[in-house]
Formats: C-alpha cells, sequence, structure tokens
C-alpha cells in the first residue's frame, strides 16, 4: 500500500492527513500531535503525543482532489426594499 501526504492549508495546527488508493475509494488517516508549551511532543502526560484516526472515502472514480479549495465567503442576500 502506498500511503501519500494530503497537502491542507496552513492554519497553523498540527494536523496530517494521509491517503492511500484501495479498491473503491481511499483509506484516509489523519493524526494531530499534541505540543507542549516548548513547541514540541516531549513530556506530554501519559506520552500520548500523538492522536489519530482512520476511516474509508468511498470514490470509486478516484476524483477527489487534495489540492486544498479557496476559503469559500458567503455575504446575506441582500433584502429587497418595498416601493
Amino acid at each position: 500500500m502506498e500511503w501519500e501526504e494530503v497537502k491542507r492549508e496552513d492554519d497553523g495546527s498540527d494536523i496530517v492527513t494521509w491517503r492511500a488508493k484501495v479498491p473503491g475509494g481511499w483509506l484516509v488517516s489523519v493524526w494531530a500531535q499534541k505540543t507542549n508549551e516548548d513547541g514540541t511532543g516531549n513530556d506530554v502526560p501519559g506520552g500520548a503525543n500523538w492522536g489519530g484516526g482512520l476511516t474509508f472515502l468511498p470514490d470509486d472514480k478516484y476524483l477527489w482532489n487534495p489540492d486544498p479549495a479557496p476559503k469559500a465567503t458567503a455575504t446575506a442576500p441582500k433584502k429587497k426594499r418595498s416601493p
């Protein structure tokens, strides 16, 4: 199985996402590093420096484009003025 890192918008977090092409879609692994005040994962209570999960994303045509999309901006609809 070949894993590739999914590029994401830099939001300052320690989240890392990987994906692997599997029959019928993608196997997706997301991990977040727990850091302490000096910016390292050292000396985290209990020694649990990483937390994460694994899921399957159905995509039989493999259309998932990992390039981060631009942030969507929404504007409220303008109210119609009565004559």
